[in-house]
């Protein structure tokens, strides 16, 4: 994957990272089963490859380079950012955009600036 995501990955990626922010039993799937859990948001995961999740807390915001690198940047490994602690203020998001991003039934745009830095 090259260090321009593509519109499918960053909306995959944005509605893991606030579903596993918001919804412990979400958090809990993605720890069980990265890999299923990934695959499930629509994150194209490369056969045989291992999803590890990468819990380290951050400063700031990420990058679409810091993603890119952390998903592909290993041959057969995949990583997940996704901070215990979001990078974002989740108050400022309401119950229906983080349900339909959640469902992954609405473009998430507006969103993804407040998740990676340009």
């Amino acid at each position: 994957m090259s260090e321009e995501l593509s519109q499918e990955f960053i909306d995959g990626y944005t509605s893991l990272l606030l579903s596993s922010w918001t919804n412990e039993d979400e958090r809990a799937r993605l720890l069980e089963d990265p890999a299923a859990y990934a695959v499930a948001k629509g994150l194209p995961v490369e056969a045989g490859a291992v999803v590890r999740v990468d819990e380290t807390p951050h400063d700031g915001l990420f990058t679409q380079s810091e993603v890119a690198a952390a998903w592909s940047g290993t041959p057969g490994v995949h990583t997940l950012l996704v901070p215990a602690t979001p990078v974002i203020d989740l108050d400022e998001i309401d119950e229906a955009d983080l349900e339909a991003i959640a469902a992954g039934t609405v473009n998430v745009n507006v969103n993804v600036y407040a998740i990676f830095a340009a």
